[in-house]
């Protein structure tokens, strides 16, 4: 190899890892929103904003906090360090226009004690601004001439910079009209100038130290603030802007002590660029602020910085930020989530291993762990190209959604069409381009994800998975090349040594071909990830493929037509969310999935031809998960303890189970594929039927039956020993307990050691709850409970 070879080689490396760790650390800075917001609406104590004079900096000059640099350690704009400037700088744009204008659109953004002065003394400085200069001006004039004067590409560019230089050109007039419109309030002055949205009891709390006991404890958090700033390098307490941090982080931790303890608990976020107020938060805590109970997303040890403190790029999957305004109100929320699709790249290492990497605040960055380094380093080496697809992509992406982001925004409002400043000429632009950029939105967020999923599909097959708890249910994707795609994917999971990029794109490509539109590919990876429990990537990606399907009926393609309909994703998606929830609520959306499924199947139906004998008994997999949802629903209900209120249901839905099975064994499907799916789903069935059993106990479950249906469960456990589709840490569990509680005498003894131990080892695994059910460590102990009787 010459030494020019290896050099690339050694950039290419380099750049891989880097984008990675930059994911990585974006998707750091949403998980601290996920806190605050869902999705769809705020979750938790309820929020109350208030922001930092850096955020009210970037309002005024969006361009100059976009990036890093030696002054700003972390870019506002930056999710990859390799996205350009115009890039960067457009969703700055965009961030701060979502900050400020809707955020909280009816309540202002709090200035804290100490950053209010900060702030007064900048809108002094901007009230005394001189007028713009003529180079200025003549900047803008001829960026509005080139605007139309150019290519389609070209005009996209010339758009971006001319937002852009009017943004510059009005700072002064920005912030002016921020005061105006009353975006902002300082805390001291709440009380004295109305109450600004806010309920009584929060205004009651939002007021400086006045007892005694009050002064000396925000003489404590100061002194405590203090101290963390110091070790942090913010060393000189003297210094205003250190003073000023102190002062704010202080009366944040004050008044949040009080906030979560009202009785609609609230809590003050503070959002900062400030990495060493970030670095700070980090450092303090749960025991040490002690503020009784948080939002249960922060986890069960959260810091001060998970619990109220937020960058301004924790907002980035906020609808207007990189989300377009117009695809939040038409597309299924999980579908065009930034969070989501994040994790779809580094989901591997969050949801099993557990060990994507930390963070390195004295550096500003998020290293990533050293198996992950070797991981991505491994895919850099198989298929370079994958990297290059997924920049290219998110770009196309970022240039359409920032100058979508514009025609629905904030920042250039109809009444601003001044002659001078040619803002007329540009929202005349973007209107007149609109529906094309919403296109662009949607097709370039589609590459995003197809990039995104190649890469994660050799993140498995490089990373060696365990085996996984749970296993994913059977699918029927329309025509032999999914089935054929799956099962070499499934050969090079077993054997990564027998990848090689050239096979994997013919697989690809004869896929693609057989469908047109990535349907198949995603639904067929999104099982592949399923198959090792990674449940929100593929609730992600089924979602994703329904969008596709969807736009396919759109474009006029019959909704009965056979092949990429949405039916197996829907199928799909319903199970994944199922082991996600978390509440009973979160179970509609599952089977609000199933009857899409089922719908779609009657549609099918209704078409010509009827259905062809694809070897899937459709409904009998679609009324067996309807009683999984309702079996995960009793669950929830009593968090997997054994409830005298709940026995009564559970025995009503065991008997629901039984007639189900009954039905799938009179069936009649000759056709060997179709009962490879019946007795995969009678197999499923009485897991859940055994499972009842063991967690209701010996008393509820007549001797002779329970032993019937443990030992079938067996025989099937044995006759499919080698076949992985029977075979997880689950099935394993459930049956030895079965045959524990109600197995032949002679076998008991050893089902018991064989529950008992699996039961246990599952139970040591600290990713329980990420990768099973959230009740699932409380149902094993209901469980082992039940064992012990056996002695």
């Amino acid at each position: 190899m010459n030494t020019a070879t290896e050099h690339d080689v050694s950039v290419i490396k380099e750049e891989f890892l880097q984008f990675v760790a930059d994911a990585a650390q974006q998707d750091s800075f949403l998980a601290l929103d996920a806190n605050d917001w869902d999705g769809q609406k705020l979750v938790g104590a309820i929020p109350i904003y208030a922001v930092d004079s850096n955020i009210v900096h970037m309002f005024v000059n969006p361009l100059g906090h976009a990036q890093s640099n030696e002054s700003r350690s972390i870019g506002y704009g930056e999710v990859f360090r390799s996205d350009s400037t115009d890039k960067k700088a457009a969703i700055t744009l965009a961030l701060a226009d979502f900050i400020w204008h809707d955020l909280c659109p009816d309540r202002p953004l709090l200035l804290l004690p100490g950053v209010d002065r900060e702030v007064a003394t900048l809108i002094q400085v901007s009230a005394s601004r001189n007028a713009p200069s003529p180079d200025a001006v003549d900047q803008i004039t001829k960026l509005q001439q080139e605007l139309y004067a150019t290519n389609d590409e070209t005009q996209r560019t010339v758009a971006r910079r001319l937002a852009s230089a009017i943004i510059d050109i009005k700072r002064g007039g920005r912030l002016m009209a921020l005061e105006r419109l009353k975006r902002f309030a300082p805390v001291d002055d709440l009380h004295g100038r109305g109450t600004h949205g806010f309920p009584p009891d929060v205004l009651a709390v939002l007021t400086p130290p006045n007892r005694i006991s009050d002064m000396l404890e925000y003489a404590v958090l100061r002194n405590d603030w203090q101290d963390l700033m110091a070790l942090v390098g913010r060393a000189d307490p003297e210094r205003l802007p250190v003073s000023r941090d102190i002062d704010a982080l202080s009366y944040l931790e004050f008044w949040n002590r009080r906030l979560v303890n009202l009785d609609k608990p609230h809590r003050l976020v503070y959002i900062t660029g400030d990495v060493s107020i970030l670095r700070a938060a980090s450092q303090r805590s749960a025991e040490d602020f002690r503020l009784g109970d948080l939002p249960e997303q922060s986890g069960p040890t959260p810091t001060f910085l998970d619990a109220f403190i937020r960058h301004p790029r924790s907002l980035f999957d906020r609808p207007g930020v990189l989300r377009s305004r117009g695809a939040a109100k038409t597309v299924p929320n999980v579908a065009n989530s930034i969070k989501a699709w994040l994790r779809l790249l580094l989901g591997e290492y969050q949801d099993e291993h557990g060990n994507l990497g930390h963070w390195n605040w004295p550096k500003a960055r998020f290293d990533l762990a050293d198996a992950v380094e070797r991981d991505v380093l491994e895919v850099a080496a198989r298929k370079p190209e994958v990297l290059q697809e997924a920049r290219d992509s998110w770009s196309g992406f970022t240039e359409s959604v920032s100058l979508a982001d514009l025609i629905d925004g904030n920042m250039f409002p109809e009444g601003d069409r001044d002659k001078e400043y040619r803002v007329g000429a540009l929202l005349d632009w973007l209107k007149e381009h609109g529906a094309e950029l919403n296109d662009e939105v949607e097709n370039y967020w589609r590459d995003c994800v197809l990039a995104f999923t190649e890469f994660r599909f050799l993140l498995d097959i490089i990373s060696k998975r365990p085996p996984t708890h749970r296993r994913a249910p059977q699918l029927c994707l329309e025509g032999t090349e999914p089935q054929t795609f799956l099962d070499q994917a499934k050969r090079w999971l077993a054997d990564p040594k027998s990848f090689n990029s050239e096979t994997y794109e013919e697989y690809k490509n004869r896929l693609n071909e057989a469908d047109g539109n990535d349907y198949n590919f995603l639904v067929a990876i999104a099982f592949i990830l399923a198959s090792g429990g990674n449940w929100h990537s593929t609730a992600f990606l089924c979602a994703h493929a329904r969008l596709v399907s969807d736009r396919q009926i759109l474009s006029g393609v019959p909704k009965n037509t056979l092949g990429p309909n949405g039916r197996e994703a829907a199928y799909l998606e319903a199970f994944a969310r199922r082991h996600l929830a978390r509440k009973a609520e979160d179970l509609d959306v599952c089977i609000d999935l199933v009857e899409k499924a089922i719908a779609i199947y009657r549609d099918e139906c209704s078409g010509e031809g009827k259905i062809p004998k694809s070897g899937d008994p459709i409904m009998e997999r679609f009324n067996g998960e309807r009683l999984a949802i309702n079996y995960t629903l009793e669950m929830l209900a009593c968090d997997g303890q054994l409830q005298r209120a709940n026995v009564a249901a559970l025995v009503a839905l065991r008997e629901e189970f039984f007639e189900f099975l009954r039905t799938l064994d009179q069936a009649d499907e000759p056709e060997s594929a179709c009962q490879h799916v019946l007795e995969l789903s009678s197999h499923r069935a009485l897991l859940n039927i055994v499972s009842i059993g063991v967690f209701l106990g010996p008393k509820n479950w007549d001797a002779d039956s329970a032993r019937n249906y443990c030992e079938r469960l067996q025989k099937i456990r044995i006759t499919h020993a080698g076949d992985q589709d029977y075979r997880s840490e689950y099935s394993e569990i459930v049956t030895w307990a079965g045959l524990a509680l109600f197995g032949e005498p002679r076998q008991r003894r050893e089902a018991l050691l064989k529950a008992r131990k699996g039961i246990d080892e599952v139970l040591a695994s600290k990713h329980i709850r990420e990768i099973g059910f959230i009740y699932e460590n409380a149902r094993y102990q209901s469980f082992r409970k039940n064992l012990e009787v056996m002695g």
